[in-house]
């Protein structure tokens, strides 16, 4: 089983929170590694620059806070808060900072099973933005999820729950990451209630009883590490 570590579990918390930005330096936290998978939080100072570099495998960046971006050869692509850039295997590009920045990296491997419609394939085969929330619907009185990757060390999900849904206690081999993309929902771990909002995070941990209900209709960004 893999853990999420170095943030501590079964609170609420901010990324912007576990991370500082020192003037002229770039700053990285690993905080998943496996052979298939893995998520660093980083920080880069106004002005700095991740030299160019090409990178074998497919990743996601999410902006947390701040202005910065990737420089391809041909163009420059923004990072946004809560939207995936999405930037293909053997892309060849640097990072800006224009702002002290705070962003997520997400690296995985592409030798699992990823969304079946086609607009999403194309996110995911080609370096391009999109905004978390509207990759998923709300359905009346329903639970809904749609997998972003599946692989043998990794689940990304997103999720929707209407008002008042819910889903029982239940246990997961490995921690999980929540990140609530918009609305505001209740989860209990171990028996203890945590109330959280759009842009907080939680990290389940893994094997320990865990529920959640809908305050509001929510939807949430949801990576497992198996």
């Amino acid at each position: 089983m893999k853990e999420i570590k170095k943030i501590k579990k079964a609170e609420v918390f901010l990324f912007q929170n576990q991370i500082a930005v020192y003037p002229f330096q770039v700053s990285s936290m690993i905080l998943l590694e496996s052979a298939l998978g893995r998520i660093t939080l980083l920080s880069m100072g106004k002005g700095e620059v991740i030299s160019a570099e090409t990178m074998p495998k497919p990743r996601f960046f999410i902006l947390i806070q701040g202005n910065a971006y990737l420089q391809f050869t041909e163009k420059s692509m923004a990072m946004k808060k809560a939207f995936f850039l999405s930037v293909p295997e053997h892309s060849f590009y640097s990072v800006h900072a224009k702002e002290d920045s705070i962003f997520l990296e997400i690296e995985y491997h592409r030798g699992g099973t990823f969304m079946s419609e086609i607009k999403t394939i194309q996110h995911l085969t080609r370096a391009a933005s999109f905004a978390l929330k509207d990759e998923i619907s709300y359905g009346k009185g329903q639970i809904m999820s749609k997998n972003l990757v599946m692989n043998h060390s990794m689940v990304m999900t997103l999720m929707s729950f209407d008002q008042g849904e819910n889903l029982s206690a239940h246990k997961a081999p490995g921690d999980a990451l929540v990140t609530i993309l918009e609305g505001e929902a209740k989860f209990w771990i171990d028996g203890k209630e945590h109330l959280i909002k759009t842009g907080e995070n939680i990290i389940l941990p893994g094997n320990i009883s865990h529920a959640v209900e809908a305050v509001t209709p929510f939807k949430m960004l949801l990576i497992i590490a198996k």
